[in-house]
């Protein structure tokens, strides 16, 4: 299920996710950050300025549900609640 990057941020507690900081790219007024979250496939989030984040860190994300979407094998979007 795809994540866009704008709606999921690092917190200090109550994150949905447990991750490592595998890398971080800086972009002056924004970071795009790349976690490893045991899924398969790294989730990429974006954070403002530079990232106070380095790799191997750990990290908890917080993901803003109610701005994602989900799809079925067939690609025809589905709503979030049936998924998670």
């Amino acid at each position: 299920m795809p994540y866009p990057p704008e709606h999921i941020r690092p917190v200090e507690t109550g994150g949905h996710l447990n991750c490592t900081v595998r890398n971080v790219e800086f972009f002056g007024a924004e970071s795009f950050v790349y976690a490893d979250c045991n899924m398969g496939a790294d989730i990429v989030f974006r954070t403002d300025g530079r990232a106070p984040l380095r790799p191997g860190e750990n990290c908890q994300l917080l993901l803003t549900l109610e701005q994602m979407l989900a799809f079925d094998d067939g690609g025809k979007t589905v709503p979030l609640q049936a998924v998670v």
